[in-house]
C-alpha cells in the first residue's frame, strides 16, 4: 500500500496572514494529527517569493508536494481567499526566473479551492489567481493558498481558520488538468468553470500577457501543469489571440474544451467524452453535440430512430420530448441551429434498450398528442387540417371568417351555418416503426 504523500508547508515570518495559517495547521496537527496527508513544515525568515528549496533540509522523509502558506495584497485591496501557481511568463519583477514555470498541483490546488469556497467567511471571495511571481526553479509540484487584501483580513481569525481548515480537509478527485488562456488576474471564468465541473486548473495566463505566449511557453504550462486540455476565454481575448492561441495548442495537440464541454464532463473521461464528438462529427460534420446523462462512454456507437417519427414528436410536445432525453444515456446531435437529428451516440452496452426507449418515447408523445394508433408495426396518425378548397366550395372568402373556423367556432355565412369540421379534411400520415433487432 502507498505511503500517504508528504506535504510541506512553508511560511514566512515576515508574513503575518502566513504565519498565522502554519500555526493553525499546527494545532491543529497536535490536537488530531491523523489526517490523509502527512506534512512537514519549514518556516522562512526571507520573503516567499525568493524563496529555494533545498533538499538537504528534508534527508530522511523529503516531500512529494509543497503547499505555500501566504497574504494576498493587491491594490485595489477586498476580503479574498486564493490559490495560484508560481512562475513568470515575461520578466521575473517579484522573484523567480524570466520566463519559466514551476510544476503546478491542479488536482490538490482544485480540492483546497473547493474547501475555500465551503469555509471562506461571509464577505470573502474565493478565487484563482493566474500564473504569476517567485519563486521558480522548484522540483516538486506546489501552489499558494493566500489570505487577502489587508492586515485586517490578514489578522483575522475566522480567515485563518477557514484556509487551515481548507487544507487539512483537503481531498483529491478524479479532475481534468486544464490549462487557461485569458482574463484578469483572478481568473474570474476558469474559477466559475471550476466551481461547476471537474476542470482543475494548473497554469493559467492574463490577457495582459497573452502576447509574451508562444510555443515555448504554451509547450512549458502544458508540461508543468500535466494538462489534458486547455480553456480559452473567448470574451477577454480579440479574435486574432484567439486564432493564435488555438493554433498553438493544435500544433501539441492539446484540445481546447469551452464551458459546455466542460460541464458535459462531469462523470466521463475525457478521451470517453473526445471519443463521442469524434464519432458524432464523422456521422454529421460540423454538427452541434450535447452529452446528455451518459457516465461512462467506453466504446461508443451510432443509432438510428425513424426521422419522421421523431419530427412528429418534435413538432407537437418539443419541450416534453427534451426532457425526457434529457435524462436519457445519449449525445443529441443537430445541424444548423434546427430541431434534434435522428442521430444519437451512446455506449454500445446501452444501444439497445436506449433505441428502444427513444422509440417508445416519441411514440407516446404522438399518441397523447394525436388521434393516433399502432397496427403491428405502422404508427397511423389522423389529424385534421384546415381546406381553403371546401371553404371556398361554401363561398367564404379569406379573412376572419377562415380565422374563426381555425380556431374551432362555426360562422354564420349568407344565412347558413358552416361548422369547423365541413372545411375541415383528414392528413394521415404512416410511420413504419423497426422491430427490436432492426438496425
Amino acid at each position: 500500500m502507498k505511503e500517504p504523500d508528504t506535504i510541506l508547508l512553508v511560511s514566512s515570518r515576515l508574513d503575518p496572514a502566513g504565519t498565522h495559517i502554519h500555526d493553525a495547521i499546527c494545532h491543529e496537527l497536535n490536537r488530531n494529527p491523523t489526517h490523509l496527508y502527512s506534512f512537514c513544515h519549514y518556516r522562512s525568515d526571507e520573503r516567499l517569493l525568493y524563496w529555494r528549496y533545498d533538499p538537504l533540509f528534508f534527508p530522511e522523509n523529503p516531500p512529494d508536494r509543497i503547499i505555500f502558506l501566504s497574504r494576498h495584497a493587491s491594490k485595489n485591496p477586498k476580503p479574498v481567499l486564493t490559490v495560484h501557481v508560481t512562475g513568470n511568463f515575461k520578466e521575473a519583477d517579484l522573484g523567480g526566473q524570466p520566463r519559466t514555470l514551476t510544476p503546478a498541483d491542479p488536482p490538490l490546488m482544485y480540492a483546497v479551492l473547493q474547501n475555500l469556497l465551503q469555509y471562506a467567511p461571509p464577505g470573502y471571495a474565493v478565487s484563482y489567481e493566474v500564473t504569476h511571481h517567485g519563486p521558480t526553479g522548484l522540483p516538486l509540484p506546489s501552489f499558494f493558498v493566500e489570505i487577502g487584501s489587508t492586515e485586517t483580513e490578514w489578522n483575522d481569525t475566522i480567515a485563518v481558520h477557514a484556509v487551515a481548515k481548507a487544507v487539512l480537509l483537503a481531498r483529491e478527485e478524479l479532475v481534468i488538468p486544464m490549462v487557461g488562456f485569458g482574463g484578469t488576474h483572478y481568473a474570474t471564468r476558469q474559477t466559475e468553470i471550476s466551481f461547476l465541473s471537474r476542470a482543475a486548473f494548473g497554469h493559467i495566463v492574463p490577457s495582459r500577457q497573452i502576447d509574451s505566449i508562444d510555443q515555448d511557453m504554451v509547450r512549458m504550462m502544458t508540461e508543468m501543469t500535466h494538462a489534458e486540455a486547455a480553456y480559452i476565454d473567448k470574451k477577454s481575448l480579440s479574435g486574432e489571440e484567439i486564432k493564435r492561441i488555438t493554433a498553438l495548442l493544435s500544433q501539441i495537440k492539446l484540445p481546447v474544451l469551452g464551458q459546455t464541454d466542460l460541464f458535459a464532463l462531469k462523470h466521463l473521461t475525457l478521451p470517453q467524452y473526445t471519443g463521442i464528438i469524434a464519432m458524432a462529427q464523422r456521422e454529421v460534420p460540423d454538427c452541434q453535440v450535447r452529452v446528455q446523462s451518459i457516465d461512462r462512454c467506453l466504446e461508443p456507437v451510432v443509432i438510428r430512430i425513424p426521422s419522421l417519427l421523431l419530427e412528429q414528436a418534435d413538432k407537437l410536445d418539443h419541450d416534453n420530448l427534451l426532457a425526457s432525453i434529457s435524462e436519457m444515456p445519449v449525445a443529441t446531435l443537430r445541424k444548423g441551429g434546427k430541431s434534434l437529428l435522428p442521430v444519437f451516440i451512446v455506449d454500445k452496452e446501452d444501444a439497445g434498450i436506449v433505441r428502444h426507449e427513444l422509440i417508445h418515447l416519441c411514440i407516446s408523445v404522438v399518441l397523447a398528442n394525436t388521434d393516433a394508433s399502432i397496427d403491428g408495426e405502422i404508427l397511423t396518425i389522423r389529424r385534421l387540417k384546415f381546406d381553403p378548397k371546401k371553404a371556398e366550395e361554401f363561398g367564404i372568402p379569406p379573412g376572419p371568417l377562415y380565422t374563426t373556423l381555425l380556431s374551432g367556432k362555426s360562422v354564420l355565412y349568407e344565412g347558413r351555418e358552416i361548422t369547423p369540421d365541413m372545411v375541415m379534411k383528414t392528413i394521415v400520415t404512416r410511420i413504419e416503426i423497426p422491430v427490436e433487432n432492426d438496425a
